[in-house]
């Protein structure tokens, strides 16, 4: 590993000097300059093994970082403003969970109507055959209404969720009859 030396002296010349410094090379070192005006001299950047990093070089790097650092940030903005997103879609979804209930109450009542309706048709069938039948009419009911739901909250903007949800309850609410 490396040492690290730190100079920050008010001292109007050079507190480390090539000449002595060679002297004391054993190692490799990083010295950091932080003085104004510096207290390492050039030659000693030059010297094998030795990183010489003074305020101009530290401004260099913080310089050309600064861009890394925009990138970044403008990276993470957009990641935070997607979770937001999504998470104002999932708060207005749950808004509009009772209505989202109700459209799913109204849609199995008119599927089971119908399903009785069809089921009563049917001659020559067991009890076990109609009920087998029934539970698949309404699974199938069941699964079509959570797909559609679900893409209205997986897809929908934020403004169309409310909207979709209530024109689907409005149109489930007149086939009803319980408008």
């Amino acid at each position: 590993g490396a040492d690290i030396i730190i100079s920050a002296t008010l001292s109007p010349h050079y507190t480390f000097k090539t000449v002595a410094y060679t002297a004391q090379l054993l190692k490799p070192r990083v010295l950091v300059d932080l003085a104004v005006p510096r207290d390492i001299e050039d030659g000693i950047a030059t010297l094998p093994q030795q990183t010489v990093l003074d305020l101009d070089s530290l401004k260099q790097v913080a310089d050309e970082n600064q861009d890394k650092r925009q990138d970044e940030a403008q990276k993470a903005t957009a990641i935070l403003e997607e979770y937001m997103l999504q998470f104002h879609k999932w708060y207005t979804f749950r808004k509009v969970v009772p209505l989202i209930q109700e459209i799913r109450e109204m849609t199995r009542d008119v599927a089971q109507k119908e399903i009785d309706s069809t089921i009563d048709q049917l001659k020559g069938t067991t009890a076990c055959d109609k009920d087998r039948v029934r539970k698949s009419m309404v699974s199938i009911v069941k699964n079509i209404t959570n797909r559609y739901l679900y893409d209205i909250r997986d897809n929908g903007t934020v403004e169309d969720i409310e909207a979709y949800l209530r024109c689907l309850h409005h149109t489930m609410s007149t086939v009803s009859g319980k408008e």
